[in-house]
């Protein structure tokens, strides 16, 4: 009786851990250009127009382009170019 009771237990654990594999799906980053536009925008949103160029636009072709072809709002603090 008690062997009965540890293999359904046994089998009811091995289930709720499989389930638990099946439900979790988490996408792993790897590369920068996997993160969205969203967050790269959120991200800009800290920085000024100099600093997001400077430190963004040669990165790679799909920065560059977000640089360029975004529509977010832009801010420019000129105290912050060097002349």
């Amino acid at each position: 009786m008690a062997e009965a009771k540890a293999r359904t237990r046994r089998k009811i654990s091995d289930n709720k851990h499989v389930n638990t594999k099946e439900s979790v799906s988490i996408k792993c980053i790897k590369h920068l250009e996997d993160l969205s536009n969203e967050l790269f925008i959120e991200i800009f949103n800290y920085l000024d127009v100099y600093h997001i160029y400077q430190s963004f636009y040669n990165l790679n072709k799909y920065l560059q382009n977000l640089v360029v072809n975004s529509n977010f709002p832009l801010k420019i603090h000129l105290s912050s170019i060097s002349k």
